[in-house]
């Protein structure tokens, strides 16, 4: 073999060798970003959107306590009305449980009230470990009922996803969404005297513990069908409350 070839040989598995590198490095870091960052990479996207931002303004311009009845949610909730009187909707969509303890850290709610709660699938699709999001429920609950006496808080359960849309690991999320659904039944509110009552939506689902497609125009969020339906069943709740 001539030096010229042992030369050309030499650098070209070189060559090869820092490729192979590459193509490591960058997976690792794909999975450091996927296992780690990209929760928090999506709630900084959403915390700094001029949809958030303007929507959380317009919150803090509003007199929250003296409403008698509250709907905090993520955007499958933005477009919720009940028949309740003096009510405030601050749902914001892309909220995760983190962001609305966050957000409502200085809200004043007055006592006797009726809160509307449906969180959690924004920290599902966003990659959240399951015992991080119990945890950040349990905490945002805590603080919501540290805010008011003599209250009803209605925690909705989880609306599925219909898989057929395009989702990051979607055949885990519902998976999460009915292991959260089970641990909501177990949350037991005993501060200030308020109460937890659940909401459950099985009409929306199909014999695969999906979102019914009829009702959804991507697999996660309601179309009009679905919104009709959903205002319906949570005031048929509230109704039968009364």
């Amino acid at each position: 073999m001539t030096f010229k070839k042992t030369y050309e040989m030499y650098f070209a598995n070189k060559r090869l060798n820092i490729t192979f590198f590459s193509i490591f490095i960058i997976f690792f870091f794909i999975i450091i970003y996927l296992l780690f960052l990209r929760k928090y990479h999506l709630e900084y996207q959403v915390l700094n959107s001029d949809r958030y931002k303007n929507k959380v303004n317009l919150f803090e311009i509003k007199n929250i306590y003296k409403s008698s009845s509250l709907i905090l949610g993520d955007s499958r909730f933005e477009g919720l009305k009940t028949n309740l009187t003096n009510e405030i909707n601050l749902s914001v969509g892309g909220e995760t449980s983190k962001t609305m303890f966050d957000r409502i850290k200085s809200y004043e709610f007055r006592d006797s009230i009726k809160i509307i709660l449906g969180i959690g699938l924004n920290d599902v699709l966003f990659s959240y470990k399951t015992k991080d999001i119990r945890h950040n429920i349990a905490r945002l609950i805590y603080q919501i009922s540290s805010k008011t006496n003599n209250s009803e808080i209605y925690l909705c359960k989880i609306l599925p996803i219909n898989s057929s849309g395009f989702f990051y690991n979607k055949l885990d999320v519902n998976s999460k969404i009915r292991n959260l659904n089970l641990y909501f039944d177990s949350i037991h509110i005993n501060s200030n005297n308020n109460k937890k009552k659940l909401i459950d939506f099985q009409e929306f689902t199909n014999n695969s513990n999906e979102l019914k497609f009829r009702y959804s125009y991507d697999g996660i969020h309601l179309n009009e069908n679905g919104l009709n339906l959903f205002n319906k069943r949570i005031n048929l709740f509230l109704k039968d409350e009364e």
